[in-house]
Formats: structure tokens, sequence, C-alpha cells
């Protein structure tokens, strides 16, 4: 399926997505190759592709003042996420997370010092489950990879 994007190099009075234009993020010298700095709203027909992984889905755990974020990469298949939850050792449901930005998620939920497993679903509906991805002993800062792949 193709999509028609609008590329723009600054925020309109609608924000960031300007909608119902599609939004993401690219880095300033990707934008400059497909586009002119100063030339406003480019449209750009895109196509969503499927990508192939090797290795496990890797979580990125950090801190914020009052919540954990997590870094979700190395996804295959659609690799966009649609949906995260997150389970402690201790705990007996899967807590959902929200999107922060990009591939992070977060949650407010104390899980120090439990082993940590994570269930990822893509916008095509697939899910996995990626269990005790972190030990116990897991660290803030640290990357952690998964066995499990799209």
């Amino acid at each position: 399926m193709e999509k028609l994007l609008h590329l723009e190099n600054l925020r309109n009075n609608g924000g960031w997505c300007n909608p119902p234009r599609q939004h993401f993020d690219m880095s300033q010298p990707a934008f400059q190759k497909i586009a002119v700095s100063k030339a406003g709203i480019e449209p750009v027909l895109y196509r969503k592709g499927s990508c192939k992984r090797t290795g496990g889905i890797r979580l990125t755990i950090t801190r914020r003042d009052y919540f954990d974020l997590v870094l979700i990469n190395n996804v295959g298949a659609t690799g966009d996420i649609a949906k995260v939850w997150m389970k402690g050792s201790k705990t007996n449901s899967w807590e959902p997370m929200s999107r922060n930005w990009g591939s992070n998620c977060q949650s407010s939920t104390y899980l120090n010092r439990q082993s940590l497993s994570f269930r990822i679903q893509t916008s095509n509906g697939r899910t996995k489950t990626a269990y005790n991805v972190a030990a116990s002993n897991w660290v803030f800062g640290r990357s952690y990879s998964s066995n499990v792949q799209f």
C-alpha cells in the first residue's frame, strides 16, 4: 500500500503532524537528500516494506523523574510498534505501556528487582512475548536482547 506523505522542515499552526498529514522523524542529512530546506511542504510517495532482522528484539531501559522509559529496536517484519505491555516477575498482570515518543514506551509501575518480560504488538496485529528479557538484577541504561523476533 502506498501513502502520500507531506515533507516539511517546520511546524505549522497545526503542530508537529499538522493533521491529517502523516508524521515521522528524519535526520537533516536524509531530509536534504529529498527536499529543499526552504521549500515548504513537499509531497512524498512512500511504501512500507517488511524488514528481516537478525537477533532478537532489543530493549534499552532508562529512568526519568517519574517513570521508566524503554527504547525498543531491532523489530523485524513491519517494524512499527502498536502496543507494548510489561510484566515483572512478582506481578500477576501485564501492564500496558504508553507511547512516549518514537519507539520509546513508558511505565510508572515500580518493577525494580524483578525480572522483566515484554509483550509487543505490531500494527498488523501480530504479537510476540519475550519472557525474562532482563534478569532481576537489571540496571538502568543497559540494553537487553530478547530471544524473539517477528
